[in-house]
């Protein structure tokens, strides 16, 4: 109605057309990447891998330590229908009873690993995920200074281990590794006060030698292929969204000359799906951008 105030989204430009599919956002046929950084913060974790919570050492001249993840529920697998979660938010208003208000895992899932503040750091790993019914691979070196790029072969030894890392330690009494799919990307970042912007971009698959028992029933590996690697903790992780009333989850807002909105509650909201299909004119639109 007219003079009426609301609160809405600005999700897209003009002409911008948007897709929405289990939780990831396409515009103009482009999937918007999530950084390292975003992907942590709507992430949850889902299993704490506790066989792995101890220190491993291995030799050079020893075969590699792997050590793989046996999933325990459909949450951490990836070939299954997922069984949706229960959404801490409340929600007290009569029109949004319907809501399932149920959280549901997307395909992005990664493993935490929190190191030891005090023993010694200095390994060649490898993280395997496994996704899209394929093994991703990720080798990269730590060492006491940070995260180093990878070796030209995980094996090789530690010839340059002294050097300045791509994701040094901020604070020498958290240091904390993610290896994620993340978008269809392979990434790595630190998580020290706030989770790191920057990242190293895996490149997707990074082959497949030597093989690996990695699968839908163990979708994530740990090999050690030497040195030391003192772990305190590890966590599967896994992105997520909320299942709507009808159980829905994507929709398509094509690209139009105003802009497109959307309600607080995306899953029961009057918004640019159906009360502005030609989207909105920017003299319509008051207010501040805090977050884009």
């Amino acid at each position: 109605a007219r003079g009426t105030l609301e609160v809405k989204r600005v999700v897209g430009l003009p002409n911008e057309s948007l897709t929405a599919i289990d939780g990831d956002l396409w515009i103009d046929g482009q999937r918007v990447q999530k950084t390292i950084a975003q992907f942590a913060e709507q992430s949850m974790t889902v299993e704490r891998w506790k066989a792995i919570e101890s220190v491993h050492r291995t030799s050079g001249e020893s075969h590699p330590v792997e050590h793989g993840y046996h999933s325990r529920s459909l949450w951490p697998r990836l070939d299954a229908k997922l069984e949706p979660h229960s959404s801490p938010i409340l929600d007290e208003y009569p029109s949004n009873a319907a809501e399932s208000r149920q959280l549901v895992a997307v395909r992005d899932i990664g493993l935490k690993l929190v190191l030891s503040e005090t023993d010694p750091i200095a390994a060649s790993i490898e993280i395997r995920l496994w996704v899209d019914d394929a093994v991703r691979r990720l080798p990269i070196r730590l060492s006491a200074t940070g995260i180093h790029r990878p070796s030209a072969s995980p094996g090789a030894g530690d010839r340059a281990v002294d050097e300045r890392p791509a994701l040094a330690w901020e604070d020498q009494a958290d240091k904390t590794v993610i290896v994620a799919m993340v978008d269809g990307r392979l990434l790595v970042g630190t998580e020290q006060r706030a989770w790191c912007e920057r990242l190293i971009d895996g490149g997707g698959d990074t082959g497949f030698d030597p093989p690996s028992d990695c699968s839908s029933e163990r979708p994530v590996g740990l090999v050690v292929h030497r040195g030391l690697l003192p772990i305190k903790q590890a966590f599967i992780v896994r992105d997520i969204h909320y299942r709507g009333w009808d159980g829905e989850a994507r929709f398509l807002l094509p690209a139009v000359e105003g802009y497109h909105l959307l309600g607080d509650n995306v899953s029961n909201s009057v918004d640019s799906r159906q009360r502005w299909p030609q989207g909105v004119p920017a003299e319509w639109i008051i207010g501040r951008i805090e977050i884009r």
